[in-house]
């Protein structure tokens, strides 16, 4: 059992896991919290289900896309944050002379635009496959 706390001991002190670990935790709690409150209205119309999304998505490449648009609208601003906060972090330990702090923060910006570009590729993938389909079966839902 002093094994783990120890683990754990030496987890916490590494502020990268800390700051991951919040980050995943409030992500988990605005997740719970959007889902009840999507979940609410269909239990205020005396228990029948609607459609939350009101028309928006009534067949899958629509859901499909508006869930792509949803994670960008999240994604950016939190990939921009990221390499403010790598840009903020690379100013301090160049002017500190900490060399191996440089390179660790190189790697953190690495890793955040290598996020942003794993997210237009997504896009950019979504985008191209559906107007192939579109081309190929122009009857399919979704294409109009």
């Amino acid at each position: 059992m002093r094994e783990v706390f120890s683990r754990w001991d030496a987890l916490s002190r590494n502020t990268a896991f800390v700051s991951c670990a919040a980050m995943v935790a409030a992500l988990v709690v605005w997740g719970g919290l959007l889902a009840l409150g999507a979940a609410a209205p269909a239990f205020a119309q005396g228990g029948r289900l609607t459609n939350p999304l009101d028309g928006k998505a009534s067949d899958i490449p629509s859901f499909l896309r508006l869930v792509l648009s949803v994670v960008i609208a999240l994604a950016f601003p939190a990939i921009v944050l990221f390499i403010v906060y790598a840009g903020f972090r690379y100013l301090v330990a160049s002017a500190q002379g900490q060399p191996d702090k440089v390179k660790e923060i190189n790697k953190t910006l690495l890793w955040a635009v290598v996020g942003a570009l794993l997210i237009l590729g997504s896009w950019a993938l979504v985008k191209a496959i559906g107007a192939t389909v579109c081309q190929v079966a122009p009857r399919v839902p979704g294409c109009s």
